[in-house]
């Protein structure tokens, strides 16, 4: 009975001290942190061509395909838009032919030695035709601008994923460059961790990462993609900006920066669930000595 009670003893003791390191390993070694996020290229879906919007085809949560027509707007005004440019260039283009007759018959008067045409009617002639050609390939852009403007009445998803925050609906009026809906791009799962910079000499490009998620579930993993090569300096008013500015935290009597390091997510095992700006905590291996 005493064996048994020593080896119990002695169990428990090699146990507390193996999970001893694996702590002190986490704190000390490894860098870690528990602000992490989840993040995602989200595309917002905007209108190029004012309209009343006839129909929405994309659907809450959905997903979608490249290509695929998300909105509608009404296309009879841009419609009635390219009939006019086409007539227009037609108009053009029987401009074009009629002076490019008399051109071509002043040339010929010249080339015979006639004198009932007088070189500044030819140089008239030469350019009217001229203008009326430069007035043609403006009508043809003019044209090539109205079937634009048609075809944008169907917008469309530029890559695959999943339709996110949808209100929009039919008889709502789309203005260009008023966002209609966002899209979170298919594949662009990603983690952003910000570390205290006295973890930084433990971080390097390729590092294996862990990642919790504080909704739970199994621990995924992936790897350092890089670090952030600067962050906003808040105490200075003329630094650049555009740069990330997380706040500082508070260690002993110091404020330590931290600084955003991006991290390739492996794939999910099946059922777990990314959204984008979820929170997790990551913890990066140390490159070994």
């Amino acid at each position: 009975m005493l064996y048994l009670r020593l080896a119990l003893t002695s169990t428990l003791v090699a146990l507390a001290i193996l999970g001893t390191a694996q702590i002190w390993q986490v704190w000390s070694r490894d860098a870690w942190t528990r602000d992490g996020r989840i993040q995602a290229d989200v595309i917002s879906i905007a209108a190029e061509t004012a309209g009343r919007v006839v129909a929405v085809h994309a659907i809450e949560n959905g997903a979608v395909k490249a290509g695929e027509v998300l909105v509608e707007i009404d296309p009879r005004s841009w419609a009635l838009a390219v009939a006019r440019a086409e007539a227009s260039l037609a108009a053009a283009h029987a401009a074009v032919t009629r002076l490019r007759v008399d051109a071509e018959r002043f040339d010929r008067l010249a080339a015979q030695g006639s004198a009932a045409v007088s070189e500044a009617e030819r140089e008239r002639a030469d350019a009217a035709l001229a203008a009326a050609t430069a007035e043609a390939a403006g009508a043809e852009a003019a044209l090539e601008e109205a079937r634009l403007a048609l075809e944008r009445t169907r917008i469309r998803a530029p890559a695959d994923g999943v339709v996110a925050n949808l209100r929009l609906r039919p008889g709502d009026y789309a203005t260009p460059g008023a966002t209609l809906l966002a899209m979170v791009e298919t594949g662009t799962f990603r983690v952003q961790a910000y570390f205290l910079e006295t973890k930084l000499p433990a971080i390097r490009p390729g590092a294996r990462a862990r990642i919790r998620l504080m909704s739970g579930g199994p621990v995924l993993t992936g790897h350092v993609q890089g670090l952030a090569p600067a962050i906003a300096d808040v105490t200075n008013p003329d630094a650049p900006s555009g740069l990330a500015a997380p706040e500082a935290s508070f260690e002993w009597v110091r404020l330590a920066r931290r600084t955003p390091v991006r991290i390739a997510l492996d794939p999910p095992p099946p059922g777990v669930a990314l959204v984008a700006g979820m929170t997790a905590s990551v913890t990066v291996e140390a490159a070994e000595p």
